[in-house]
């Protein structure tokens, strides 16, 4: 049965996709399930398929950019989802983060 407060991180290949809901209420495990299955140099993250995010979705996007940063690896995102994108630009982030098109 699926849980409305769980997101998923799979590993399609090279990329890596999250789907679901990120929100304040499970973003902490989120952010804890990238770091623990982000692996290599490359990093390619999908949004596509997240759904019902808040602006703690945007702090997630942030932590794994110090992550990676931090790691010496290359991080981008790919397919974020207009709602968070709208976020990104209230908060004035948007042109900081890394968006593959």
């Amino acid at each position: 049965m699926w849980d409305s407060k769980q997101a998923v991180i799979s590993r399609e290949g090279e990329i890596y996709r999250v789907s679901g809901p990120v929100t304040i209420e499970n973003v902490r495990g989120v952010i804890e399930e990238g770091r623990r299955v982000f692996t290599g140099e490359d990093l390619r993250v999908d949004l596509a398929a997240l759904k019902n995010v808040d602006s703690s979705a945007l702090s997630m996007l942030l932590e794994w950019m110090r992550d990676a940063a931090g790691n010496g690896r290359h991080l981008c995102f790919l397919n974020v989802p207009e709602n968070l994108a709208s976020l990104a630009r209230v908060y004035g982030v948007l042109d900081h983060l890394p968006v593959e098109a």
